[in-house]
């Protein structure tokens, strides 16, 4: 959650940057250049600057080969959100040589003083930072051990692995990775835990059949500890709005 804390941070922080610059958008567009070159080694991916219609301004220190979706765009447009920001799901981009690569994108309304009424503020666009749930997934679980050998997971809205300890299965889905490594076992256990309590927002606790267990290899019973991942408690309180999955 800290992690998110710190993007929602840079984003208000750019936010109050628009506003200043807004009558001198070279300037804006140079502070977001140089901040997504050094922001690149905190998983940041892209820093995106929408104009009021959804047009791409900038981009920065790469180009990310897909459009800002239109329900997105439509949230930043309505007048309730100009305060707001909106951290979104995890979703599919195209990269090189057919391949794809999961990410995830934290975004917020711009507003600028009017050209018409200097005492006013229009929506002038969207800023939009895309980073690499991988990364922050990876250094939140890389240290946590439950008993003597248990280890953590991570799985997004799509039951997708964005954190586990064997490395082959990031960005698999759970169940597919686990069939095609052990067919024999049948994982309608974990499946059932996963689809059914885990990406419902329940949290307990429960037992399934593995093939495995670090380097041990072999039908196991496993002990589960679940629980969903919240952004309600942040520096920012009341400023982040979390995607609906619908």
């Amino acid at each position: 959650e800290y992690y998110i804390d710190f993007l929602e941070y840079q984003l208000l922080n750019f936010r109050t940057s628009f506003k200043i610059e807004s009558q001198y958008p070279r300037h804006f567009e140079d502070l977001l250049a140089a901040e997504a070159e050094y922001l690149k080694d905190y998983g940041i991916v892209a820093i995106r600057h929408f104009d009021p219609n959804g047009r791409l301004v900038s981009t920065s220190p790469q180009e990310i080969p897909i459009p800002l979706p239109s329900q997105r765009l439509a949230w930043a447009q309505a007048p309730e959100n100009r305060d707001l920001a909106l951290l979104t799901q995890t979703f599919t981009v195209p990269v090189a040589q057919g391949q794809q690569q999961r990410w995830m994108a934290i975004l917020a309304p711009l507003y600028g003083s009017s050209n018409t009424d200097p005492g006013a503020t229009v929506f002038q666009g969207v800023l939009e930072i895309i980073f690499n749930p991988f990364y922050i997934c990876k250094l939140v679980t890389q240290d946590v051990r439950s008993g003597q050998t248990g280890y953590a997971w991570i799985v997004d809205q799509d039951g997708i692995f964005l954190a586990h300890y064997e490395t082959q299965f990031l960005g698999r889905n759970h169940l597919e990775v686990r069939k095609e490594r052990t067919p024999s076992i049948s994982f309608s256990a974990i499946d059932k835990i996963v689809s059914e309590r885990l990406l419902k927002g329940q949290e307990g606790t429960d037992i399934y059949l593995s093939g495995w267990h670090r380097e041990q290899v072999g039908e196991i019973q496993k002990l589960i500890a679940f629980t969903p991942i919240h952004f309600t408690s942040g520096w920012v309180q009341g400023k982040l709005v979390v995607e609906d999955p619908t």
